[in-house]
């Protein structure tokens, strides 16, 4: 307790939160006969601000064939590159990449 306190008093700002001291203790008491009251509050609006998300895009180029309609059942293939970079060249990899890849699953099915 005395740690907590400490590291406490090292914040710039430090508020009670008397609300959710309430909600503590009235969750932590064990009388039966005490009437159990949780006010609940709506918030309408986010109180802090919070950036739109951007939209991704993806563009699949068409076969010339389809006229550029692409059949979305069929999973796109994928680039693999030979080259590794970062480590990727771990034998547990090729697994996941099978996977990702081919859709292909282990046969032991405690590897999968």
């Amino acid at each position: 307790l005395g740690v907590v306190k400490n590291l406490a008093g090292q914040f710039e700002k430090f508020e009670k939160n008397t609300q959710a001291d309430a909600l503590a203790s009235l969750a932590s008491t064990s009388d039966p006969d005490l009437k159990r009251i949780i006010p609940v509050e709506f918030i309408e609006h986010p109180i802090i601000d919070v950036d739109e998300p951007e939209t991704l895009m993806t563009i699949v180029e068409g076969d010339p064939d389809n006229n550029g309609e692409t059949d979305c059942n069929q999973p796109a293939e994928m680039d693999i590159d030979d080259n590794t970079e970062y480590g990727c060249d771990k034998d547990w990899l090729e697994p996941i990449r099978l996977y990702l890849a081919d859709g292909e699953t282990p046969t032991d099915k405690w590897a999968a």
